[in-house]
């Protein structure tokens, strides 16, 4: 099977179990399947996220942060007449998910719908959203959780649907374990829970591991500077952090080893914090790549998976220079 068949099919497997922030066992169990025989530890924290530790576990030199979950919903209260008020878990934007079909837990499906007059030129909030199964009783009930109800397609190298970009970085972190596999120096990759909620898997298991080096793959908003397709994102600077200069060179010649055009971004606005910077914050020189994404944070994302793979080219490079 060639690389990029190989990225399709471990998308396919984790992108066919939905997980909510904070709420995602079932998909770190396909994870922890996937893994198994590429890590000699597997073990999951106390906030659950996924730990696979490779080598030396007590001088982990390269930690790996992606992410594990995806942007959803908790019920907040359930109406009279059936309808269902959420609150996000995530940075959703609640204009760009009207009309959304969103699951619930119970398998019971719904549409998002906006509460606000037709006429109504007002940006809607998520209290004016509402989710409408066409039921008055369903079952459904307050702390209950949802996630988008859309299809994974794939087409090509092309992948369409929720929550594409964060199986991407998970994708991409289980093919730099295979690629790096015949190494022996102490490695770690952390699939971080909660991470639409400010990165707190990352941020915990960053203090644990006390890696000497890290970084994050998160996920870059494709734009008319940021292509997909076109290679994965250095990220120099977010919200979080401002990110090593050391090691954003050192990822630099590693995707000029590979041959893997690197596209750069420097965040001057608010943006989805990365694990990176919880690294930082942690004392960890780190930085981050990016996946380019469109359309983040909808039912409807859009990413190239050559990206991903391409992600994975450049932190196994990355990573050979500080495993030997």
């Amino acid at each position: 099977m060639s690389d990029i068949g190989s990225i399709f099919s471990i998308f396919e497997k984790i992108a066919s179990v939905p997980a909510v922030c904070g709420f995602a066992r079932a998909r770190a169990e396909v994870v922890a399947d996937l893994v198994r025989g590429l890590a000699d530890e597997i073990a999951f924290d106390a906030l659950g996220s996924l730990v696979a530790r490779r080598g030396d576990a007590k001088n982990i030199r390269v930690a790996v942060f992606v992410r594990l979950d995806d942007a959803g919903f908790m019920v907040k209260y359930v109406e009279q007449d059936g309808r269902i008020r959420l609150m996000p878990l995530g940075a959703l934007d609640p204009g760009a998910i009207v009309g959304a079909r969103v699951r619930f837990e119970n398998g019971l499906c719904g549409v998002l719908l906006s509460g606000l007059p037709a006429d109504e030129a007002k940006k809607p909030t998520m209290a004016d959203l509402f989710v409408d199964t066409g039921l008055s009783s369903h079952g459904v009930e307050v702390g209950s959780t949802a996630s988008f109800a859309s299809e994974t397609l794939l087409q090509g190298d092309v992948a369409m649907g929720p929550s594409v970009g964060s199986v991407a970085t998970c994708a991409a972190a289980i093919r730099f374990l295979q690629t790096t596999c015949n190494s022996d120096a102490g490695v770690a990759v952390v699939f971080a829970s909660q991470s639409e909620v400010g990165q707190r898997g990352a941020k915990a298991a960053s203090f644990s591991l006390k890696a000497e080096y890290g970084v994050a793959i998160d996920i870059s908003d494709a734009s008319s500077a940021l292509k997909t397709g076109a290679g994965p994102v250095l990220k120099w600077k977010d919200r979080s952090a401002v990110y090593c200069r050391d090691v954003l060179q050192r990822l630099e010649d590693a995707a000029h080893a590979e041959a893997v055009g690197l596209q750069h971004e420097i965040l001057d606005r608010a943006d989805t914090e990365t694990a990176g910077g919880h690294l930082l914050a942690a004392g960890i020189p780190a930085a981050a790549l990016g996946i380019p994404v469109r359309y983040r944070l909808t039912a409807n994302e859009i990413a190239n998976l050559s990206d991903a793979e391409q992600t994975a080219r450049t932190l196994a490079a990355f990573a050979g220079g500080y495993m030997k």
